[in-house]
């Protein structure tokens, strides 16, 4: 109940001119703001890249073939399912 309470009083009572949401929001529309929030957004993409290539094995720079069963005269049997009487 205080957070509820503490976010309508942000959002609603005036601190000055403007209310305590208004003022973010004036402040987040500066150039300052919106430079530091791509230089993070970079600075996180570039982290979570090292990350995954820490993390993941290497590609291979070509993919292995997958082997050919017609090249022996092989091929795959597909399975019976079972009916169980329900047709559309």
């Amino acid at each position: 109940m205080v957070g509820l309470f503490a976010l309508l009083g942000f959002a609603y009572v005036p601190l000055g001119a403007k209310t305590g949401l208004q003022h973010v929001s004036t402040l987040m529309q500066t150039d300052a703001v919106k430079d530091a929030a791509a230089g993070l957004a970079t600075r996180l993409l570039e982290a979570r890249l090292r990350v995954t290539d820490a993390l993941a094995p290497k590609q291979l720079s070509a993919p292995l073939p997958l082997p050919s069963g017609s090249a022996h005269g092989v091929r795959p049997a597909v399975p019976k399912l079972p009916d169980h009487g329900t047709t559309r």
